[in-house]
């Protein structure tokens, strides 16, 4: 047998098991959102994929619960077996539209809708073949129409595509039928096309000095470093093992994270830790962990934590003396104490001052006086005074004060004790 015999026996015998599978007249190609004015111009393409003829004036197009009679308007309501009939909302315009169709042609009442719909083509009251398209399958207001791939296979979404030629095929083979055309057999491809890309679902931080507050704070650690916990719920829709790295970027660090925990086939928790040195300026930190796939896809998360203000002073000197002094005349204190912020931000300073009691009298603060640095004397009192010095914090800030007593003439005679009270407030 040679090539050219070969090639038309496939063709009987695909023609042959091909009826097999036919059940009548179908659907076969809708018009349904024309491009610009849709009324009238609407029209639906009926196939006979059976062996037998089929007689049209027994149909009805089944449209939203509504069946419509179909007419005669050229050509014979009797349908031959592969044969085709064009069913238009305006025959006239139809053929405007189409100048050389010649095929079969009828008329019925029927509209459609431009987004999705349900369309039947019914016999004696039951549906018989039915297409439920939608304006994604094509053919929205494009000049396109959609078509069936396979007149004989079901009314399904990947059975239906797109016309490849504009004003589509009405009365002839379909652009995109998986039949034999000139010696040619199309061969439909798909794909299941897998989702991919990480996923960073959550931030935690077990580092939260306050956790019965509203985010996460972290107190710095006098002198030294804080380490900050954190770890981060990352899933991927494949696996797990599609992650290829997790960082975290603090501070202008990056951090690797390591898996640490595996919760299920697609989500993991990743982990890891940073340092806050003491004199980080305290405020409010931004985290961000990115992760990245096999497949260079990546995710992100931000988040934040407030690193704590630390107001802290350090005094050098605890004990001040006066001596021997005499009631009328000022006395310098014996030490001058240096005051120290061992604070993480800048701070002034309140003062205040207690009486000095002794066994037979009283002196009043008002009679205590105190200099900061080179400014001049001024007296204690009972209620706190702010001193706005704006101390900077590090190891090398500091600032001396020098304390005066002038006890007031009268003052009996005797041991006087009290205290002064210097206290870091926010800058």
């Amino acid at each position: 047998m040679d090539k050219k015999n070969l090639f038309f026996a496939m063709i009987i015998i695909g023609s042959l098991a091909a009826a097999g599978l036919a059940n009548g007249a179908v659907i076969n190609e809708i018009m349904y959102d024309p491009e610009g004015a849709d009324n009238g111009y609407e029209w639906i393409e009926v196939y006979n994929t059976g062996n037998e003829e089929v007689d049209l004036s027994l149909y009805r197009i089944n449209r939203a619960g509504t069946r419509h009679i179909i007419y005669e308007a050229n050509g014979s309501m009797v349908l031959q077996p592969g044969s085709y009939a064009v069913i238009a909302q305006n025959p006239g315009l139809f053929l405007e539209t189409y100048p050389d169709f010649n095929g079969t042609l009828m008329r019925s009442a029927f509209t459609l809708r431009n987004t999705e719909e349900s369309v039947c083509l019914d016999k004696n009251e039951v549906s018989l073949d039915c297409v439920n398209y939608h304006f994604s399958w094509g053919g929205a207001d494009n000049g396109m129409t959609i078509e069936k791939i396979d007149p004989r296979g079901e009314n399904t979404a990947d059975n239906w595509m797109e016309s490849k030629e504009i004003g589509g095929t009405p009365g002839r083979l379909n652009s995109v039928s998986k039949e034999l055309v000139e010696g040619t057999m199309k061969i439909m491809l798909s794909a299941s096309i897998l989702a991919t890309g990480p996923n960073v679902e959550s931030i935690a931080f077990s580092s939260d000095y306050f956790p019965e507050r509203e985010g996460v704070q972290v107190m710095p650690v006098p002198g030294g470093q804080s380490e900050v916990f954190f770890g981060s719920v990352v899933g991927h829709p494949q696996s797990t093992d599609k992650i290829e790295n997790v960082f975290a970027e603090v501070n202008g660090k990056a951090i690797l994270l390591e898996k640490t925990e595996e919760i299920n086939e697609t989500h993991a928790v990743f982990s890891g830790s940073f340092l806050m040195d003491y004199y980080d300026a305290p405020g409010v930190y931004g985290v961000i962990v990115i992760a990245e796939d096999i497949y260079s896809y990546t995710e992100y998360l931000e988040s934040e934590f407030e690193y704590l203000e630390v107001l802290a002073l350090e005094i050098s000197e605890p004990y001040a003396s006066f001596g021997d002094i005499v009631p009328g005349e000022a006395k310098d204190a014996d030490t001058i104490p240096v005051i120290r912020n061992i604070g993480n931000s800048f701070a002034d300073i309140e003062m205040r001052a207690s009486s000095l009691e002794g066994s037979e009298g009283v002196i009043g603060p008002e009679s205590i006086y105190y200099s900061l640095g080179n400014s001049e004397f001024r007296s204690f009192s009972y209620d706190p005074a702010t001193e706005y010095i704006n101390l900077g914090y590090g190891a090398s800030s500091s600032l001396d004060m020098r304390i005066r007593l002038a006890p007031p003439f009268g003052t009996p005679e005797g041991e006087y004790s009290g205290y002064v009270s210097v206290t870091a407030v926010a800058g």
